[in-house]
């Protein structure tokens, strides 16, 4: 009876994906080996490196000033033996990490585990995701370098959709003051409280899986850690000129992985770029309903054979998204096992956990298992020499099992039995194969990349660890090999199995057998270190790429708060208006309020370059019309005339505003005209 991939029951789209990041996962096997490969630990790595901006981001805070910003980093760059390569790490460590989250959903898109059970992991993933872009956000407008100012300005204007924040936030960076220390701290604030909130997220993350792992193995994690403080020391981050409302950045060094929107709104202004991010946001949270298998791909989930069960519980410890609970029978002596179908994903990890083959899929359970095995013991091994080995193939490993079958083919001794995933694999099956044959040979998929998550990590402790149902005592455990190889390794993987073969057949002959200790050649050690080296330099370098954003004239600003409303005909309230009106709401005078409306122009060297129109909305009597228009000119000397004047005939002399001003602007220079309301006149220069 073949078995089948569990690749072949995931959703089109994952197949589809799978083509592009299989290449990648077998070019970093190459390049790190299986066991190291950080692709397959990008979620707890990400984590990781989580950490370590708690730790540098506590030591940077102690520095920092929400009074005067850009003085507090310039003293924390100036300390070279600390400040300034901690700071670095803080700021690459953030970029790994999103790099790392951007894996994680690549490899959890490809191995189709966003929907069911997983739909909790799936949602609260992406609110991390956000939460650690905005988190990066306010740390870089901390800073307030002009990178900072170009981030701040671009998400004041992305917030400009909504019309209550508009105006304010284009006063915000207008010029005619600076930012406020209250800005600077509500980002702090923000900074700090959105890293503490990740924690929370990351235990809602992992709330309904099994065994969760939150931090990669240590080999992994030391090694980035110091990978990362040697990139800090031999490459600090740069720190820009400092934020300047009244000059208009150019070229300036941004942090493409969390700025990269900053380029699409430059190119499409902003209600494209907003469409484009509630477009990405929607299909990001809606994935969970429509990537995942249609109806004919969905396999069954596992069912309970109630005559079998003995209520051991082995089943619902094992079920990596708890589809398992154990209740009491009828008759009150034990317990008796129910699944739950909206948790069961039908991966198949209970049939091997039960050992009395009473759970499992349909299909797949430990007694067909069991059925399927004595088959191919009847057929396969019939006559098999007492020096013969079996490999037991995981499907899912695909490119490497089916080597191993081309090369079992042409060699004598050797049988192929492939299996879904080894993680499903029942104690029974090895037993009846190595009862049969000289030795047992397992290949499953590297660690931590099984698509039925730590599905390897629980076999290797049913056959050496006694985890139920274990391997019986009687099987001599030097006659068993379990071996974690990805499709890049089938060389390596081939050795190992000649490794295998020479030691059962040392055992045959009455001797100890032998196991040779796992080394990894220099080549590959070179290969390691030089790809780090890649990857740390292209990490160093697009956190500080060049927005590309060139300047050839100046900006001519209006701006300022304008008169919305005059009173007129005011008169004291007589006694029985006074009487109407409650005490709190009372007057000393009652007036006729005329809401104004303006027409602004801006003409430059007598030449009109601009024509608009200032409107009351009329849904806040008290409230100024604020005024934020920008004109580009060129780079020189110029006569710059504004003129701001009501629509009604009859308030134009008395109200009208007007401005002329020979200015000499450089590139990239910003004329402040600005209305000053205790003098009512408009102010054109700086």
């Amino acid at each position: 009876m073949e078995v089948s991939r569990a690749a072949n029951h995931l959703p089109a789209p994952a197949r589809a994906l799978d083509r592009v990041v299989s290449p990648l996962n077998r070019l970093f096997d190459w390049l790190y080996h299986s066991n190291y490969n950080p692709l397959y630990r990008s979620g707890t790595l990400a984590v990781g490196l989580l950490l370590t901006l708690f730790v540098t981001g506590l030591y940077l805070s102690f520095f920092y000033s929400v009074s005067d910003p850009y003085a507090s980093m310039q003293r924390i760059q100036n300390q070279v033996w600390l400040g300034r390569w901690i700071r670095a790490l803080h700021r690459y460590a953030s970029d790994a990490a999103l790099i790392a989250v951007i894996f994680h959903i690549l490899q959890l898109l490809v191995q189709g585990k966003t929907w069911g059970p997983r739909t909790l992991a799936w949602i609260s993933g992406i609110f991390l995701l956000g939460m650690l872009w905005l988190a990066a956000s306010t740390g870089y407008v901390m800073v307030w370098d002009t990178h900072g100012q170009v981030l701040a300005m671009a998400g004041a204007e992305m917030l400009s959709v909504f019309p209550f924040l508009s105006d304010v936030l284009a006063q915000a960076f207008n010029g005619l003051s600076p930012v406020t220390a209250g800005f600077f701290f509500m980002n702090l604030f923000l900074h700090v409280a959105l890293p503490l909130m990740l924690l929370i997220g990351l235990w809602v993350h992992t709330a309904k899986l099994s065994r969760s792992v939150w931090l990669p193995i240590r080999e992994i994690l030391l090694g980035t850690i110091t990978a990362f403080v040697i990139l800090s020391l031999l490459w600090p981050a740069v720190l820009g000129p400092p934020a300047d409302l009244l000059v208009v950045p150019s070229n300036t060094p941004i942090d493409i992985l969390y700025g990269a929107w900053i380029l699409v709104l430059q190119k499409f202004s902003v209600w494209p770029t907003f469409i484009i991010f509630a477009a990405i946001s929607g299909a990001l949270f809606s994935i969970p309903w429509w990537w995942r298998p249609s109806r004919s791909q969905k396999r069954p989930e596992s069912t309970v054979d109630l005559a079998l069960c003995t209520g051991c519980m082995q089943c619902s410890r094992d079920c990596p998204y708890e589809a398992i609970l154990m209740l009491p029978r009828d008759d009150g002596k034990r317990l008796i096992a129910k699944v739950l179908p909206s948790n069961c994903v039908s991966c198949g990890i209970c049939a091997a956990s039960c050992d009395d083959l009473a759970i499992g899929p349909e299909g797949r359970t430990a007694m067909n298992q069991v059925e399927r095995v004595a088959e191919f013991v009847k057929v396969d091994l019939a006559s098999a020499a007492p020096d013969d080995v079996v490999v037991i193939a995981c499907t899912n490993n695909q490119i490497l099992s089916d080597r191993l079958i081309a090369f079992a083919s042409a060699e004598k001794g050797l049988h192929v039995y492939r299996v879904e995933c080894c993680g499903c694999l029942h104690s029974n099956v090895i037993e009846s194969l190595i009862g049969r044959c000289g030795g047992v040979f397992i290949i499953g998929c590297p660690a931590r990349n099984c698509y039925n998550r730590d599905g390897f990590d629980l076999l290797a402790g049913r056959i050496f660890e006694k985890r139920v149902p274990f391997v019986a005592r009687s099987v001599d455990r030097r006659r068993i090999s379990i071996n974690a190889n990805s499709e890049a390794e089938a060389d390596e993987c081939l050795e190992q199995l000649g490794e295998f073969r020479g030691r059962v057949k040392v055992l045959n002959a009455g001797g100890d057998g032998f196991k040779k200790t796992k080394t990894y050649p220099l080549a590959q050690r070179l290969r390691t270190v030089l790809a780090t080296t890649v990857i740390l330099a292209a990490i160093a370098a697009v956190s500080q790429v060049d927005s590309g954003q060139s300047l050839k004239g100046a900006v001519v600003r209006v701006s300022g708060r304008i008169p919305g409303y005059i009173k007129r005909n005011c008169r004291k309230p007589s006694a029985e208006e006074v009487a109407k009106i409650p005490v709190h709401m009372r007057k000393p005078q009652i007036c006729d309020e005329q809401f104004l409306n303006y027409d602004v122009s801006v003409s430059i060297d007598g030449v009109k370059v601009l024509q608009s129109k200032l409107e009351n909305s009329r849904q806040l009597t008290d409230r100024p019309l604020f005024l934020n228009e920008d004109v580009q000119i060129p780079a020189g000397e110029h006569l710059i005339s504004v003129n701001i004047v009501p629509r009604e005939e009859s308030l134009k002399q008395e109200l009208g505003l007007a401005c002329d001003s020979k200015q000499l602007v450089g590139v990239g220079q910003i004329v402040l005209v600005r209305y000053n309301g205790n003098t009512n006149q408009l102010v054109c220069g700086n």
